[in-house]
């Protein structure tokens, strides 16, 4: 629908909470496979307060079925599966709605760099599809994923877990 003005309409602030707080979604019903999928963002600021946090950026693809997963390139702060801490770090990872994770290892980034989350469709096996995921021309962020369902749903997510106050979220107005 069409907002007169180019004005935004209002709408509920995202809670503090815990799980994917705020995010932006596509879905590929148009019959033809997704050849990629790509995301430029810049490393924000750390948040202003420490408190054990678990703040997740990223792009993903998901599938459908019983036991779904997401393929998503992850810029972390804080503590996950994968390790971490009080700094931002990248992984690619693999996650099905059964609790199976697969990761690369984190690599530590810093403030202000500008990281390209990729994930590509990369053939088929039989009727299951494959592809990668990686930060672009960064090494060791590379993930193969073979023979699952194929990766419709497109999403921009914040994720976080442990937050209990706004300045637990990256120091900047907008993220």
């Amino acid at each position: 629908k069409d907002i007169p003005n180019g004005r935004a309409r209002s709408g509920e602030v995202p809670d503090l909470g815990s799980g994917w707080i705020s995010y932006g979604y596509w879905n590929n019903d148009t019959g033809n496979s997704l050849s990629s999928f790509r995301s430029t963002w810049t490393v924000p600021p750390a948040p202003s307060n420490d408190s054990g946090q678990t703040i997740f950026l990223f792009n993903g693809i998901q599938n459908y079925g019983t036991n779904y997963g997401i393929l998503q390139p992850v810029l972390q702060w804080g503590p996950s599966a994968a390790g971490g801490g009080s700094y931002w770090s990248i992984a690619s990872w693999y996650v099905t709605s059964e609790g199976d994770a697969f990761h690369t290892t984190l690599i530590q980034v810093d403030e202000g760099d500008v990281l390209i989350g990729l994930m590509t469709f990369t053939g088929k096996t039989g009727a299951g599809f494959n592809y990668r995921s990686e930060f672009q021309g960064i090494g060791g962020t590379t993930l193969n994923i073979a023979n699952i369902a194929e990766l419709l749903w497109c999403n921009e997510t914040l994720e976080a877990y442990g937050v209990q106050a706004c300045s637990d979220y990256p120091a900047t107005d907008f993220t």
